[in-house]
Formats: C-alpha cells, structure tokens, sequence
C-alpha cells in the first residue's frame, strides 16, 4: 500500500509514466480504511485524493457508494459532497437497497496544491419521537470499498523533476541488494523495511541489483557497500572523502532502450559506506523519521551513528504516564456518550503484569443541581468502575483493577456520560466538555505473576529480560530479509517507537559464539538440525537425530518419536543457562514461505490457544504445547506456592505430623501388648 502524506507532499512529485490508461485508485490506497464509517445524525467526513500533475481533467472522476442503517428515515434523512470546499450535490437517501451513489466529474478547480478535498456532511434521521441518544447504534452510514478515483493520464515529456531525500522516501517500493550480499547487508535491510512499513506504510519488495542489468532503476533504496557499487551509481552520486562516513544520496538513474531508443528515469536513494562503520553510520540514518523528514537536500554525509535499542526502556513497577502512551489533552464536548481511548501496548508493561493501579487527573465543567454526569472507564472493553460527576468540575481519581490479562495490544477507554437539564432530546441544553491531564494521570503495575513458562503469547516480553540477538547458520540470502522483518515487527508490537523500536543483532552463527554467550537471549535460525542438539541437551523439547525426531514433554521424557518429514520446519521456545531461547530450524533446501510461516504464526497465539512449539511447511503451520499444560501451573510457579504454604504453615504442619507420630506409635504399641497377651493366652 502506498501512503501519502499530504502535508509533506506539494507539486514536487515528478511521477515517470511509462504507459498510459485509465487508472482506479480505492481510497485505501491512500491510507484510509477499506470501509469509511460516519458516526452521529450529524456527521462529517474529510478524504485527500493526490493528483498527478498530467491528469487528463476530461476523463477523470470520483466515484463514491454509500450504504447506510436500515433504521433511517430515507424521506427526511440527506447528505451532501463538497468538493474543494464547495457544495457538489446534497441528495435524499431515497431507500434503493440500502445503496446511494455519487459519480462527480473532475474540473480542474477542484484540484488544491495537487490534491482533491471531499468533504461528506450527514444529516440523518429516524423518527420525530427518536433523538440520537435514544438509538445511539442506528444513525450511521458508510463509504464502501467500491469507492475510488478514476483518472487517465497525459502523454509527458519523460522527465524527472528533482526531489530531495525527504521527498523521495514516500515513493520508495524496493529494496535492493548486489548480487553478493554479507549478514550486515541483511541486517540493514531488515531493519529498513521493518521500519518503512510500521512508520510510513511502505511495504517494500526485496530486488537483486543483477534485477536492472536492462532497465531503469526506479523507487528504490540501493543498500550496499560502497566498493560493490557499480559505476552507474556512483558517476552519479557525491564522493565519500573519509573513510568512517555514511552517505545517503538521492540518485537519478537512466537507461535508453536499444531497440525503441526510448530514455527512461527513475529516482533511487542510494544507503552506503566505505567501511563497515560508515556504512552502518547510512544505514542507521534511515531509522530516524525527524531527520528523513528534515532531509531537504540531495544528500547527506553521516558523521555520527544513532544509537539503537536492543532492549525495551520499560521499567516493572514504575508508573507509566498517558501522555508516553500517546494520550493527547483532547477536550471532549457535547451531550451523552463522550469517549475517548489510551492505547495500552503489552510491551510498556509485560505481559504477566496481573494487577494496576490508575489515576486520573482532569477538569470538566461544573454540573447544575438538575444536571447528571458520569465518568466511566474500560478496559479492553470490560467495565470496570464509575464515578458520578459533580458541581466541582475537578476530577481525581484513583483506582486498582486486577486479574488483567494483557493482551499484545490493549484499549484503556474513559467516557464522559452528561445529560442536560432538559433530557438527552433537549436539544437546547447546556454543552458539556470535560479534558483528561495526559501530563499527570498515569498507570502503575503493582503486581505480576510469577511464571518462567515460555508461550509464544508472551513472546517477545518474555525474551525481554536480557538484549536480544539473533543468530542464523544460512547463507545471507535476500530471502531471508522478509523473514526476519517479520520477526522484528513482532518484536515491536504496538507503539513500542514512541520510546524507540528494538533492533536485534544479527549475527553469523557459529557454535562456539552461541555457546559463549551468556547475556543475551538467542533467536537462532537454522538449517542444521542436529548442530545444537549437544549443545542444548535437555533443555529443547525437540531433538533431531539422523531421520527421528524426538519430542519430549515437561511430564513425560521422551514424549514420542518419530521418522520426520525432511521439508517440516519447528520453531520452539525453552530456557537455557537461564536465558530463554528460540531455536527455528528450517529444511536444508528451504523456501522462504517456510520460514517465514514459522515466525508469523506467533502472531496467532491466543492466551486460550497458545503453545511453545510451531510446525511449519512451505503451505501450512500449526502450534502446541510441549509444556504443563496450565501455564499458571508449571514448575516454578508450583515451587513457589509449595514455600509460601510451608512458610505459612509449617509449625501447624509439623505438630499435626508430630501427633499422628505419637498416636501411630501408641497404636503400635497397643497391638503389640494385645498379640504378645494372646500368645500368652495360647499357651
């Protein structure tokens, strides 16, 4: 998907048209949702459209379909389109299917510092006796996917209209490599492709620089070293004078066609370095969004290197304030529901953290005496308390709420509730507003579970104790870099970047390096199956020896084994040496959907569905649990339980086993007069 950014994008987009037909645009494409909903009897709607500079204006149009609740009143409710600000056309909602359709022209008037501003006004009903607040769920209708622009394009003079780096990036749809690409090549490309499409929506493909030998290169990122650039490039990019510099560099590249003499351009950003330093110092500059966007020039030398976190900024037990989780101090106003929400990513808290406190500071506008007014509050769309709003327009609160089970992405909602004087329908009546303090209201963990079982569900905040490095044995193949772009999305879940995105190590593995390393926890990736089977001993749930694989389980060792299928790969998680451990290993001959099947099946654990091993091949994968089978059960959890209650309990214990010592011993002793007098007796 292509994102655009209207605020940075102005009429220095330079497009190189190679073909020229009717083009269709969903409005997806430019970064809103597939489904636009507008919410309320009174709603609005506002789209962006970026236009090409050669659009033909005469065969170029909007389409818009809509589709709306059941419930209105079609007669009495209309909306309107204004395009550029000015009133299109305002239409009943006449009941055909459900389905309302607009197909507006383009005119050249319409088109603002090359974009298209559609606005959509709502005024809906249902019934003279039915206010809003009466069917808050009823007044609503929504732009559906069949909504898109259609335009065709001018014949142009096949030029390219310079831009600098910060305007060429949006535009970027590869990621190129040479032909002999080494680990940090992989690594800085992982990194640059995880990091366009979490912050600017770019979802980049993987080319070899061999991919160009007879066109044009165009809407790249060339990561390579600087010694393996081939003249073509560097004819026509600046010289790097000191060896430890980056360089990061727009480059316009042409190539004429032999047989139809036709010239093509294409604009590249060209990421390189004389030395590993230098080119790691280029590299690292693309994963700083304030200077890509603050890059108004051709190109930059990069004299110092931005420091990468390998380990989350997350601190147990400290309160954490809205404002870090990207709170704003919005004030809400108007009658009945007002809702707001705080993104809550597992990563700022752990993922075993089982107990909350919350506080709240706000200000509202005082209530009258025959006004009401609640604050409520949600978690994860749970309900959790309410406080009755006052004449003090203050808020202060705090609160605990426990036996959270945290999901990777979490929604912490607050809801003002007002209704005026004269009713909800009285639409006269005073306008509330209310405003949260995203500055000094926080939230706090107070509590966790005490666990060292290993779940992909509580993956990555479960590896999140020590650095994370990740090891592969496979050949530094391009393949592998959506794979582990993969990985290391999944290693950021939500909005982990607001404090800095975690970048992993990625390293050659070899076995004496793994074996050394104590301070880190280890992703290792694999196609020598039975390389760490020494090594990891009997801490792995699955062995690999010869043609069998064995499965042990945490009660029953060996669970089974079996003849493996040779193009199955496992992913599975254990601790060793203390430190947890993500051992995939993948076939000899391995496909890349094998791989990366492996790593983007954590994203389907479930707190209810979970495990620590996942079997994967090139078309399907499937997880299960190798562990004690209730996570809040497992070894350690129960040895801690075990000396809590001795602790507790030990005295009590130990005079009852004391008692029944003495009362077993009377007992025996007992017996033993009764049969020595019987014997007695026989004789």
């Amino acid at each position: 998907m292509k994102k655009y950014y209207f605020i940075v994008l102005t009429i220095l987009l330079g497009i190189h048209v190679q073909s020229f037909g009717q083009v269709v645009e969903h409005f997806n494409e430019y970064d809103y949702s597939e489904e636009i909903t507008i919410n309320g009897a009174q709603g609005m709607e506002e789209i962006y459209i970026p236009v090409k500079e050669n659009i033909d204006i005469l065969n170029s149009y909007i389409n818009l379909e809509f589709i709306c609740s059941n419930v209105l009143d079609f007669d009495k409710s209309h909306m309107s389109v204004l395009i550029a600000d000015t009133p299109i056309e305002t239409r009943f909602l006449k009941n055909q299917d459900q389905i309302i359709s607009f197909k507006i022209p383009v005119k050249k008037k319409y088109i603002v510092s090359d974009f298209i501003k559609i606005t959509l006004q709502t005024n809906l009903r249902i019934g003279s006796e039915i206010c809003e607040a009466d069917s808050k769920s009823g007044f609503w209708i929504k732009l559906t996917e069949n909504s898109f622009f259609s335009y065709n394009l001018l014949p142009s003079e096949e030029k390219i209209v310079k831009k600098t780096i910060s305007y060429t990036i949006p535009d970027i749809k590869y990621i190129v490599l040479s032909d002999n690409s080494e680990i940090k090549d992989i690594e800085y490309a992982s990194y640059i492709k995880f990091y366009l499409k979490r912050v600017y929506g770019l979802d980049t493909k993987i080319k070899n620089i061999k991919d160009y030998k007879n066109s044009v290169i165009e809407d790249a990122i060339i990561i390579m070293p600087y010694d393996k650039l081939s003249e073509r490039i560097t004819t026509k990019t600046p010289t790097i004078e000191k060896e430890n510099v980056g360089l990061v560099s727009v480059f316009n590249d042409q190539y004429k066609d032999s047989t139809s003499l036709k010239t093509y351009n294409g604009q590249n950003i060209v990421v390189t370095g004389k030395s590993e330093t230098g080119f790691s110092k280029a590299a690292h500059y693309l994963l700083q969004k304030h200077l890509i966007n603050s890059s108004y020039v051709d190109y930059v030398f990069v004299h110092e290197e931005a420091k990468l976190l390998d380990i989350p900024q997350r601190k147990d037990y400290e309160p954490i304030y809205f404002k870090e989780l990207g709170a704003q101090n919005n004030i809400l106003q108007g009658l009945g529901y007002l809702q707001s929400n705080v993104a809550l990513p597992r990563s700022k808290f752990g993922s075993n953290v089982k107990k909350m406190d919350v506080n709240i500071e706000g200000k509202y506008r005082p209530l009258s005496d025959n006004e009401q007014g609640y604050f409520n509050l949600y978690f994860n769309d749970i309900f959790l308390t309410s406080y009755k709003l006052d004449n003090t327009g203050d808020l202060n609160i705090s609160f605990s709420f426990d036996d959270i089970i945290m999901q990777q992405n979490n929604n912490f909602k607050y809801e003002f509730y007002f209704v005026p004087e004269g009713g909800m329908c009285d639409t006269a009546g005073a306008t509330f507003y209310g405003q949260i303090d995203a500055v000094n209201s926080y939230f706090k963990p107070v509590g966790y579970d005490v666990s060292s079982s290993l779940s992909f569900f509580r993956f990555p905040e479960n590896f999140q104790s020590k650095p994370l490095t990740i090891y592969t044995d496979l050949d530094p193949e391009q393949k592998l870099i959506s794979s582990i772009s993969e990985l290391i999305d999944i290693i950021n879940p939500g909005e982990t970047g607001l404090s800095g995105f975690i970048y992993p190590k990625i390293k050659n593995a070899t076995l004496k390096e793994i074996e050394a390393d104590l301070e880190t926890s280890k992703i290792i990736i694999s196609k020598e199956s039975e390389k760490f089977s020494t090594f990891f001993a009997e801490s792995a749930y699955i062995k690999f020896k010869n043609n069998v694989v064995e499965y042990d389980s945490e009660e029953i060792k060996p669970f089974f084994n079996v003849e493996y299928e040779k193009e199955l790969g496992y992913n599975q998680l254990f601790y060793h040496n203390s430190s947890p451990v993500m051992l995939v290993n993948v076939p000899q001959e391995y496909n890349a959907n094998t791989l990366l099947s492996l790593i983007s099946n954590i994203r389907e654990q479930t707190i209810a569905d979970t495990g620590n091993v996942i079997i994967a091949d090139n078309n399907n994968a499937y997880f299960f649990d190798l562990r004690i089978i209730n996570d809040n059960h497992d070894k350690n959890y129960l040895n801690s339980l075990l000396d809590g209650f001795w602790g507790k309990y030990r005295i009590f214990i130990v005079s009852i086993l004391l008692i029944l010592g003495i009362l077993v011993l009377i007992f025996i002793f007992q017996k033993s007069k009764e049969s020595k007098a019987k014997i007695q007796d026989e004789k």
